[in-house]
């Protein structure tokens, strides 16, 4: 009788001990701090546990996502009972943004950020330290280049002013800042992005474009004149055979060009 009360003790034990790592995305707040109130003694992979659970559930702690105000109350609970058990300091949201997984699991809300033009959210993830060349896994985007793209002058000069930004990283078909800025005929950001000192300007695509060719062929008018004061090479050629001068059907586009021949001022 004893040992199959004390087998049954121990699997109770065992389950109760596995909880918050079974039910990580799914058990509520309030029944994580009901069973770390039920025991007795935790140990160090309870105390990991209960943390583990806490951190994935920063965002309800912070900012109350996805939870009641009940369920956020009993979360600070348990946050607070966790923090004294490991010896941690305040369970603060900078805490938490700081650590690698976090910072990972932030980037595509921060890409979000970028095309949303949420220049606020933009800043506050800057100075927390995430990393700004983080590029999604569908696209390849940056967030410099979803800004660039979707005309957000503010967050262009912000990016652009973090150390360590780079400006002629390309997508998944090859575009950069500077191609989405001409595509989208955004005269003010291509001006921007042509200060920053390690811009390429000739960089091409995978279908051999450069940012001259796409801003011809869209009829971008101020973005070519732009491209080709900062010398963009008006000779190159994509991968269907075509220069900015073959690719457009814009006249002003064409005659641009034509004065850079006749003038004699070739590229290189």
């Amino acid at each position: 009788m004893m040992k199959k009360r004390l087998l049954f003790s121990m699997i109770c034990c065992l389950f109760l001990s596995t909880q918050p790592l079974m039910l990580q995305e799914t058990a509520k707040p309030s029944a994580v701090l009901s069973w770390w109130r039920s025991l007795r003694r935790p140990t160090r992979q309870d105390l990991q546990k209960a943390k583990e659970y806490v951190n994935s559930k920063w965002r309800c702690l912070r900012y109350g996502e996805g939870c009641s105000r009940k369920e956020r109350a009993k979360l600070g609970a348990l946050a607070a009972l966790v923090g004294v058990a490991v010896g941690a300091t305040a369970w603060k949201a900078k805490k938490f943004i700081e650590k690698k997984r976090i910072l990972k699991e932030e980037s595509l809300r921060w890409l979000f950020y970028a095309f949303d033009g949420n220049f606020e959210n933009i800043k506050k993830l800057i100075d927390a330290g995430i990393d700004v060349n983080i590029q999604d896994n569908n696209w390849g985007d940056t967030a410099l280049i979803r800004a660039a793209s979707y005309g957000h002058t503010e967050i262009v000069q912000v990016l652009l002013a973090v150390p360590g930004i780079e400006v002629n990283i390309q997508d998944n078909s090859g575009d950069t800042a500077l191609m989405g800025a001409a595509f989208g005929g955004h005269t003010e950001i291509v001006r921007v992005l042509l200060k920053a000192p390690d811009i390429d300007v000739n960089k091409q695509n995978s279908q051999g474009d450069t940012a001259l060719i796409i801003a011809a062929i869209w009829g971008r008018t101020d973005v070519v004149q732009l491209l080709l004061e900062a010398g963009a090479d008006w000779t190159i050629k994509n991968k269907q055979g075509q220069t900015a001068f073959d690719s457009t059907a814009n006249q002003e586009i064409k005659d641009m060009i034509d004065a850079k021949r006749v003038e004699g001022r070739f590229p290189g």
